[in-house]
């Protein structure tokens, strides 16, 4: 008897894990969207200081840079390298700011439209 009790509860968290792997996560994607405008915009302030530490902080350790005409820079140190080099160039500066988010369903994945300018 004991051990068919324990045959049916392992079939029923068997059969809860799977159909719970197959629910739909709920995503807020308005609430999530609000983050990355205002991660964005804190980036973007972040890219006006003399902190190559702290505008690097917003890329991921893998995070790959694509330039129109230039190779790919992958990796923060290529990536540090960059910013050293754009921050030595008289009067340059990036701006942008963020205009639109787009979060997917299932709240795994997201792209914004941004306005950048040169001031």
């Amino acid at each position: 008897m004991r051990k068919q009790i324990i045959s049916v509860v392992g079939i029923v968290l068997l059969t809860a894990l799977i159909f719970g792997g197959c629910v739909e996560r709920r995503v807020d994607r308005v609430a999530e969207g609000e983050k990355l405008m205002q991660l964005s915009r804190e980036w973007a302030m972040a890219a006006q200081t003399d902190s190559v530490e702290k505008t690097l902080s917003y890329w991921a350790d893998d995070a790959v840079v694509m330039a129109p005409g230039q190779p790919a820079l992958k990796g923060k140190q290529a990536i540090r390298e960059m910013i050293q080099g754009t921050s030595k160039m008289p009067g340059f500066r990036v701006t942008w700011e963020p205009l639109s988010v787009h979060v997917a369903k299932g709240g795994d994945l997201a792209y914004m439209i941004e306005k950048m300018s040169s001031p």
